[in-house]
């Protein structure tokens, strides 16, 4: 087992007329899997009369931490005021509401992740016979 640098890759958002860029980090699926546990609300569903609580997903939550967590920093975002905005958690969940947003951070991450995949493929391949890698 390995563990990895942490990495991150500046992604120019497209077709933007002030040139904006984010730089998004790579989260492992530990870090994913610890985001999803930390943000679960508590629901009450009624069967037969009887309250059930569950505790589920909060979505909002989830768009929240993973934005906040993923957006490392960003030029050229402005507010409605059209000054720049400091890249801080607030102004995140801001931009995260915007329509289009999600889809736009969710393409530069497949992005990473296929970079990063690439990356770790190689690493792994290079490391020495007796950590698993190739012996050349």
């Amino acid at each position: 087992m390995r563990i990895f640098k942490e990495r991150s890759e500046w992604f120019d958002v497209p077709n933007d007329p002030d040139n904006t860029r984010l730089k998004v980090a790579y989260i492992n699926e530990g870090k994913q899997q610890e985001i999803i546990a930390k943000c679960r609300k508590l629901s009450f569903v009624f069967i037969d009369g009887k309250q059930e609580n569950h505790m589920v997903p909060d979505e909002i939550m989830i768009r929240n931490e993973g934005v906040d967590t993923r957006v490392l920093d960003w030029e050229n975002v402005y507010g409605n005021d059209g000054k720049e905005l400091e890249c801080n958690r607030a102004n995140k969940i801001k931009l995260a509401c915007e329509k289009g947003f999600s889809d736009i951070l969710r393409d530069m991450i497949e992005q990473l992740d296929k970079i990063v995949d690439k990356e770790r493929e190689k690493e792994e391949k290079n490391l020495p016979d007796s950590l698993g890698g190739s012996p050349e």
